[in-house]
Formats: C-alpha cells, structure tokens, sequence
C-alpha cells in the first residue's frame, strides 16, 4: 500500500533552530520517504482534467526576510499565472495569517503588503495557515478565502467574533478538512473528534473573489 506523504512548511518556531535539516531530510528521502519538504517555498499538483491540474498547492515559508517573500510572492504569481494548463483551483499554505482576529493580529505588516497582493493578482482561491492557537474562517470580496487552523494541541487563544468578515472562529483543538474536484472544493473546520463544526463549499462557476461563492454547508 502506498504510504500518504506530509507536504511540510517552515514556521517562527523552525527557525529558532536550522530548518535547513528538514529540508535537506526531504531532499534525501530520509526515514520513511513521506516528508516533503524540497525547498523553503515549492509547488504540488494534484489530480489532472485533461492538460489542467485539479489542484495545484504553492507551499511558502512566511518566516523569510522581506526579500524571501518578494521572492515567494514572485513565485506564487509564476505558479498561477494565466495559460491553457493552469490549474483549476489555487492553495497557498503558510505558516503566518494574512488576515487575523485572534492573538496575533496585525503582528505581521509584511504579509499584508507583499504576500496579500500576489495572492489577489493571482486569483487564489484559499489562503490555509495555522500561528493562531485557534480556528478562523475570514472572508472578503477581492482576497482569498482564508482559514486558520493553528489549533493542533497546543494552548489556545482566544478570538474575536463579530466581525463582519469573520464567518466563523473558535477557540478549540481542531483540524480543517477538504474535498476537491473539477466542479466543486469542499473545506471545513472539525473539532478534535472529527465533528464538523463549519463547512462551505466553492462552486467552480462562480466568480473567483466573491464572498458570495463561498456557501456554508448544512450539518
């Protein structure tokens, strides 16, 4: 039976240490060959409709220096620019939010202004990212839908609610969970049982950047 690989980003706390030992143990096919981790910032597709990709996943590493991320900012356009064999749906995943209501809002000015725009010129669909000790579902008209899923096990932060961006928080361990194919993306928020607790889906057909698009789905 083939084994599931872990497609692996640095985080702030990687790098109090050498992340360059976890890239370098995917680079040699270290222990059980499921790490993935070939760069700092690299790409994955997934599935394929005809010449197009179902999914492709541009994995970043939000703890570089400002230049580090005009450079991945650089690549996530590259990976998602316009041509007859884009993919169909569009991931980014990292470590830092770009948008945020818990603990760590607004500590992050830089994923504003330099990651923020490559995400809106290359039409991301979702922004996936954890830090925040809690579980968040934000979204706004010309930006990714962004969810936060950074309640693994750790202690958690609180988190605001209300805001009329924000669709969903809660301050609980959890997991975020998606389904995807060439017609619809499914992606929820589940508690550390596996109940959901928040799920939405994305019909292909309606306009990227929409808040509008994304439609909650009934328990």
């Amino acid at each position: 039976m083939d084994t599931v690989p872990f497609y692996a980003i640095l985080g702030n706390h990687d790098h109090e240490n050498d992340p360059k030992v976890q890239i370098e143990y995917a680079k040699k096919h270290l222990g059980s060959n499921r790490w993935r981790m070939p760069d700092w910032f690299y790409s994955a597709d997934f599935g394929k409709v005809n010449d197009r990709p179902i999914l492709r996943i541009v994995f970043i590493d939000t703890s570089l220096d400002r230049d580090g991320l005009v450079k991945e900012a650089g690549f996530i356009k590259d990976k998602f620019a316009d041509s007859p064999s884009a993919p169909i749906w569009e991931i980014v995943v990292g470590h830092y939010p770009v948008r945020d209501y818990g603990k760590h809002a607004n500590e992050t000015a830089e994923m504003d202004s330099i990651m923020l725009p490559a995400l809106q010129q290359a039409r991301v669909d979702l922004y996936l990212c954890g830090h925040d000790h809690n579980q968040q579902v934000i979204a706004r008209d010309g930006e990714p839908f962004y969810f936060i899923s950074g309640a693994g096990g750790a202690d958690l932060y609180p988190v605001k609610t209300g805001a009329s961006d924000l669709l969903f928080s809660k301050s609980t361990h959890g997991f975020l969970g998606l389904s995807i194919d060439k017609n619809t993306l499914k992606v929820g928020q589940y508690d550390a049982d596996g109940v959901a607790e928040a799920r939405y889906k994305i019909d292909r057909s309606c306009m990227q950047g929409k808040v509008k698009c994304l439609q909650p789905i009934s328990h």
